[in-house]
């Protein structure tokens, strides 16, 4: 729900991090963040969810992780 208010601001309002951070009551990383997952998600439904993207626009990309730096996570059990 809250990528979709995100967008609303973003897009819909033309609010920045700031704007969005304060309109949301979060931080602007989380902002930031949510953004870029939204978008990522927008891309992949719009090109008709072709399974062509798969890695392109996982969660785990849009967040800035690599395959080797998720498993590290999982391993140290983060």
């Amino acid at each position: 729900m809250r990528l979709a208010q995100v967008i609303e601001c973003r897009y819909f309002a033309g609010y920045g991090d700031a704007e969005t951070a304060l309109a949301l009551g979060v931080s602007e990383r989380s902002v930031r963040r949510d953004w870029t997952l939204a978008r990522a998600w927008l891309t992949r439904e719009l090109a008709g969810g072709s399974s062509e993207f798969p890695a392109l626009f996982s969660r785990e990309r849009a967040l800035g992780l690599t395959p080797d730096s998720v498993r590290s996570r999982e391993e140290a059990g983060l």
